[in-house]
């Protein structure tokens, strides 16, 4: 099954989940040639700062997964530093851009 692997740790990942990919550190590997299901879950079960998503995600679906993924972390912060209200800022910005990709369809 193609998928889409997203290592977020700053090492790569040998035989992800069993099978024959190796992901690069801090990267998305675009249509991955992982057999079953079972070793996309087992790579990320067995990998903190992983993930998966639909083969080939667009721009647009990535950006509403990065949103959902920033609502989970500001609304468990709060707004009193400066890196804090960066985080705040930059999801209002993926919110824009989200938008902007619809209106254009990409």
């Amino acid at each position: 099954m193609a998928i889409d692997l997203i290592n977020g740790t700053d090492a790569s990942i040998a035989a992800f989940g069993g099978g024959t990919e190796t992901v690069p550190a801090r990267s998305i590997f675009v249509s991955s040639g992982l057999t079953t299901d079972a070793q996309a879950a087992a790579g990320v079960q067995a990998n903190a700062k992983t993930s998966c998503m639909k083969s080939a995600a667009s721009s647009a679906d990535r950006a509403a997964v990065a949103g959902v993924l920033l609502d989970s972390i500001i609304t468990s912060v709060d707004l009193s530093t400066p890196a804090l209200r960066k985080a705040f800022r930059l999801k209002k910005g993926l919110a824009e851009l989200y938008d902007i990709l619809a209106q254009i369809g990409a």
